[in-house]
C-alpha cells in the first residue's frame, strides 16, 4: 500500500494509504487538511464515519490527479497511522 495525495473531481485533496483494485482505489485512513490558527491540521476525510481505517473504495474516474505527498505530510501521516518511520530531511544525513 502506498501513501498518495489524491485530487478528486469534487476539488477535495486527500492523503491516504492507496491500494489499486482494477477500476477502483481502496483508501485506508484517508485524511484531508484544515487550516487552523497554528497552521494545518490533519483531519479524517469522512469525519462522521465509524471507522476511518476501513478501506473506502472510490472509482478512478473521480480522481483527477494522484502523486506523492511532500515528505513532511508523509511523516505526519506515518506518525499517526503507520510504522512511525520518518524520512529524514535531505542534507541532514551523517554517514
Amino acid at each position: 500500500m502506498n501513501i498518495k495525495l489524491l485530487k478528486l473531481t469534487s476539488g477535495e485533496e486527500i492523503v491516504a494509504g492507496v491500494e489499486e483494485r482494477e477500476e477502483k482505489l481502496a483508501l485506508t485512513n484517508a485524511v484531508t487538511f484544515m487550516p487552523t490558527h497554528e497552521g494545518m491540521a490533519m483531519v479524517p476525510w469522512l469525519m462522521i464515519a465509524d471507522d476511518e481505517s476501513l478501506p473506502i473504495e472510490i472509482n478512478r474516474m473521480h480522481v483527477m490527479w494522484e502523486g506523492k505527498p511532500h515528505d513532511d505530510i508523509v511523516n505526519a501521516y506515518n506518525s499517526k497511522f503507520g510504522s512511525g518511520i520518518v524520512v529524514p530531511e535531505k542534507g541532514n544525513i551523517i554517514v
